[in-house]
C-alpha cells in the first residue's frame, strides 16, 4: 500500500541516527502509529500519539495490541491544547524528534 511504503521510507530516511520519540497529532484508528511503532522499537524508540475522539483511540488501541507493538506506543485522548501541557510527563521528558 502506498501510504505504507512512504511512512516506512520517511523511517528509513533515520536509519543513522533514529529518533527515540515520534509525536503524532490525529491517531485515527492507529495505522501510522502502528507502522512508526514497529519500525522504532528495533532503536528503542516510541510513539506517542494525541487523539480527540475516544472512540477513534479505543480502536487504535486495539489494532495497536493486534499488531504487537502497544508497548511501543502511548495514546493520549484529548485535544491538543489539553495534551500539550502534560507532554513532557507523557513523553517521560524526551524531545520529540519528529512531529
Amino acid at each position: 500500500d502506498e501510504k505504507g511504503v512512504v511512512l516506512d521510507n520517511l523511517v528509513s530516511c533515520w536509519a543513522q541516527s533514529p529518533p527515540k520519540l515520534v509525536l503524532e497529532f490525529g491517531c485515527y484508528v492507529g495505522y501510522s502509529a502502528t507502522r512508526f511503532a514497529r519500525l522504532l522499537r528495533l532503536h528503542g524508540g516510541r510513539v506517542v500519539s494525541v487523539e480527540v475522539d475516544p472512540i477513534h483511540a479505543c480502536i487504535a488501541r486495539s489494532m495497536l495490541e493486534f499488531a504487537g507493538v502497544a508497548d511501543n506506543v502511548t495514546v493520549y485522548v484529548g485535544y491538543s491544547e489539553e495534551a500539550i501541557p502534560h507532554l513532557n510527563e507523557t513523553c517521560q521528558g524526551l524531545a520529540a524528534e519528529v512531529v
